[in-house]
């Protein structure tokens, strides 16, 4: 998949997440103990379509392994990103 520091770099490729992401997802799901989801909700991507069919496609795939955290409020609809919270902030179930 591809990355950027602005996301909305991310919005004119027609397959930004490309084929091999889900099976990395995969993978390193097997590898952990927790999975923390921590995507954030830059402007740009959460009132894209794409993107948000790909939020919730991602995190129906990490719900098939197991219980997912966040370090936001559990009930928030996107998990915040670690850069715009507070250090003191712990894992919670993310409900939402």
């Amino acid at each position: 998949g591809l990355r950027a520091t602005d996301p909305k770099e991310l919005l004119g490729y027609p397959d930004p997440v490309g084929p091999d992401n889900d099976p990395y997802i995969r993978i390193a799901l097997n590898r952990t103990a927790m999975t923390l989801a921590a995507w954030g909700a830059h402007p740009a991507t959460v009132r894209h379509p794409q993107a948000q069919r790909r939020a919730e496609a991602v995190l129906a795939l990490l719900r098939k392994h197991r219980d997912v955290y966040t370090l936001g409020r559990p009930e928030q609809r996107y998990p915040p990103h670690p850069l715009y919270l507070p250090n003191s902030r712990r894992p919670a179930v993310f409900t939402a």
